[in-house]
């Protein structure tokens, strides 16, 4: 590692604000803004390296020095990203073993280089997997899975909270709760012990959506109606029209209290009773439940709290949801598509509609 001062780079994170207050009921209010701001120290950056692009890291220090780390020990995950900031972390790689550690702010080394894998810091906790062996999925070595290993549960210190931490669910790490033993297990969570002897229990997120549309929901809907649960900022439903396997959609928007874009061949009321019908409890046991990684457009939501300094929606934070019901009528199949977030005040917020033609 050198120190320098870079100048001419292209900054791929900058600073952003959490004004959020996320409520858990076991260890009180986490501020956001406090958890994640520290993001503005380290920045991922892209250095024109003659003919290509080649990503570091710089650290910017307390005494106005700038610290970088080259791209021979930057992490890169999916198709090549290169790896940012989380909390005032980020994931390294040492350019020896190939293994994964987490650098704090100031560029140190806060968990070594140890680790097949870790994930991004989520409320100060990191999942690592540790003795795995690497397998290659298919012969193009661009998707592999980890065999065997210990996948364990840390803190940003790299102590290990949980040993055996394996969960086959998308589990709310801003949900954690501490308890002196499990003989109350509360529902849509899960129970792991830890090696301190305390039970460390998280929201399963499929679960919660579950329970959401179940009880809250749909319920819901036949005392007030669809509108109570829209995203107020902008709201689409696409309804199909013709009869074709494609479909042709036309689409509805609601901006605030206005529609607008109203359909042509539908009156709007009418589509919004079709939805409040495909909705109803007969149909219940018809749908599925989705999790995650899903892209808003800045337009849905209208707020920038929602995003990190790279523009990448913050899913650990604000989960995503998919509804999805599946009609098979006469043999033909069709499904609707219900899509939520969470907002900033812990509500679910119904975002997107696709309702095939009756």
């Amino acid at each position: 590692m050198s120190r320098s001062i870079i100048s001419g780079v292209l900054l791929m994170s900058s600073f952003y604000v959490y004004s959020q207050t996320y409520f858990n009921t076991k260890i009180g209010v986490n501020d956001i803004k406090q958890l994640l701001g520290s993001n503005a120290k380290i920045s991922t950056i892209l250095v024109d390296e003659e003919e290509s692009f080649e990503a570091n890291y710089l650290f910017h220090l307390n005494n106005g020095e700038d610290l970088r780390i080259e791209s021979q020990n930057v992490y890169y995950y999916d198709n090549g990203t290169a790896d940012v900031a989380s909390e005032g972390y980020i994931r390294f790689i040492d350019d020896q073993t190939r293994l994964v550690g987490l650098y704090d702010e100031k560029g140190e080394v806060a968990i070594p280089a140890v680790y097949n894998y870790l994930t991004r810091v989520e409320n100060g906790l990191v999942v690592g997997i540790k003795g795995a062996e690497k397998k290659y999925l298919g012969n193009d070595k661009e998707h592999f899975t980890y065999d065997g290993g210990d996948r364990l549960l840390m803190n940003v210190k790299g102590e290990v909270l949980v040993d055996d931490f394996t969960a086959s669910k998308s589990l709310d790490f801003f949900s954690l709760s501490i308890e002196e033993n499990n003989l109350i297990e509360l529902p849509c969570r899960t129970y792991f012990k830890g090696n301190d002897g305390l039970y460390y229990s998280f929201v399963i997120l499929e679960d919660f959506f579950q329970s959401f549309i179940m009880k809250d929901f749909i319920p819901g809907l036949r005392k007030e109606g669809i509108e109570q649960y829209l995203q107020p900022n902008e709201f689409k439903l696409y309804y199909q029209i013709g009869d074709e396997d494609e479909g042709v959609y036309e689409t509805l928007i609601k901006q605030g209290d206005t529609y607008y874009e109203v359909l042509k061949n539908e009156d709007t009321s009418r589509v919004l009773s079709i939805v409040q019908k495909v909705l109803s409890p007969e149909n219940k046991e018809k749908g599925a439940y989705f999790v995650g990684n899903t892209f808003l457009d800045p337009s849905i939501v209208g707020e920038s709290v929602y995003y990190d300094g790279h523009g990448e929606w913050l899913e650990s934070v604000f989960p995503t949801f998919t509804y999805v019901i599946t009609e098979d009528n006469n043999r033909k199949v069709k499904q609707h598509l219900f899509s939520f977030f969470r907002d900033i005040n812990g509500n679910m917020k119904l975002y997107q509609v696709y309702i095939r033609n009756e």
